[in-house]
């Protein structure tokens, strides 16, 4: 049992699913053989154990009753150190699963910041304030996201905590991206990518790939995205990465999509959706269902898309204002395609509006761009000229091609209807 048990935590640690599972097995089958399981400290690291895969593999319900029995566990057999890591575990899975406040999302932060710090365990007690951290990213507050990282980037630095330091790089890297600071992006991935391929750590490696095909999709080359996305998942695949493979789908789909390849992406968008109810993941939940709402209006069939984009609204969060603004977007679209022309014009100033307090200049670009096109359409062309330089300005700042064709159109639409 401790054989395994030890094991099972180095395979842990590594993210190394199939020897996990392998010890796993072999711990309970022992335990099973010992009085009392082996004892309390047994039960209670066998317990941390079964959260950590449950983790991985974004059995998300499954694993929140384990980290929970694992704390409780730990806490009356007097190991702290497990103590923190089931609670660190319960943050991820607030992080990826939940449907609690930002309030309720900061108190199970904190109960995992408090519990590392009693353990004297200062690696996770930065990992468990990384978790904390993306309550700045559904605020949208990426200024604030990239402060507080860099705060714990350099705590990371100080102590020699490289796994922490490539993780929270690859973190840094999106937001980076977001805000309009490509330069900063880069440095931050091009780090990133140096430490993950020292470490050996395969999650590490993963994130790694998959925000390397988000610099090549910010900036405009699809081909190479769609390439790397394709790659991450079956490494995400093979990993039993669950969390991993959600999220590869839904970026692939996004990539299909602007290349107008709207079958493809419903396969992909329709898989993820699966996986993320199977498995209670939210993370990506709201932003699956508008990209295949869009993905319905492509193909022609707008009912469905109406259906989708329905059940999108309805799983919104408030506090989620990303998603908030990415479901009023493709909301545009679907009522476009209806011929509801001023509702699609209210749903995308309602995306423009929720993104007015935020960061997210990528999704502002092309909420930006979609009303300009409703707007022409329906004979505003001034008014669809001032959306339109808001968008094409940012594009051209960032030197990204991305939506070239689509803008080059449209600056012809406007022209030619008497925009300035």
């Amino acid at each position: 049992l401790d054989w395994s048990l030890a094991a099972g935590d180095r395979a842990a640690k590594r993210r190394d699913l199939d020897t996990l599972e392998a010890e796993l097995h072999t711990a309970r089958e022992a335990s099973t053989r010992l009085p009392g399981s082996g004892g309390l400290a047994a039960r209670a690291q066998l317990a941390l154990l079964e959260a950590e895969r449950l983790l991985i593999t974004a059995d998300y319900p499954a694993g929140a009753e384990a980290s929970a029995a694992a704390a409780s566990l730990a806490a009356e057999a007097g190991l702290p150190a497990v103590v923190a890591r089931a609670r660190l575990t319960e943050a991820w899975i607030a992080n990826f699963a939940g449907m609690q406040s930002l309030e309720e999302f900061d108190r199970i932060v904190d109960r995992a910041v408090d519990a590392c710090r009693q353990a004297g365990d200062l690696t996770r007690e930065i990992e468990a304030r990384h978790v904390g951290s993306n309550h700045f990213w559904a605020n949208g507050d990426l200024e604030s996201f990239i402060k507080a990282n860099q705060l714990l980037l350099a705590q990371a630095r100080a102590i020699g905590d490289v796994a922490h330091i490539a993780a929270i790089l690859i973190r840094l890297t999106p937001a980076a991206g977001l805000l309009g600071d490509q330069p900063a992006a880069e440095r931050y991935l091009a780090e990133a990518e140096t430490v993950a391929a020292s470490l050996g750590y395969r999650d590490i490696s993963l994130a790694a790939v998959v925000q390397r095909a988000g610099r090549f999709h910010i900036m405009g080359d699809l081909a190479n995205s769609e390439r790397l996305y394709r790659e991450f998942l079956v490494a995400a695949e093979e990993a039993g990465a669950g969390q991993f493979v959600i999220t590869g789908l839904r970026h692939l789909a996004a990539v299909l999509l602007l290349q107008r390849r709207p079958e493809e992406a419903a396969i992909a968008l329709d898989r993820a959706l699966e996986l993320s109810e199977i498995r209670g993941e939210r993370w990506n939940r709201s932003e699956l269902l508008g990209l295949r709402a869009r993905a319905s209006v492509l193909l022609g069939d707008v009912d469905r898309a109406d259906a989708v984009i329905n059940r999108a609204l309805s799983s919104l969060r408030n506090e989620d204002i990303s998603a908030v603004a990415e479901i009023y977007d493709h909301l545009g679209a679907v009522r476009a395609a209806q011929g509801r022309a001023v509702e699609a014009e209210e749903a995308l100033r309602r995306s423009l509006e929720v993104l007015s307090v935020t960061d997210y200049n990528l999704l502002r670009t092309q909420a930006s761009l979609a009303l300009a096109k409703i707007l022409v359409e329906r004979g505003a062309a001034k008014e669809a000229a001032a959306f339109f330089g808001q968008g094409e300005r940012w594009l051209r700042e960032q030197n990204s091609v991305l939506w070239a064709d689509d803008v080059s159109e449209l600056r012809a639409l406007i022209e030619a209807r008497g925009g300035p």
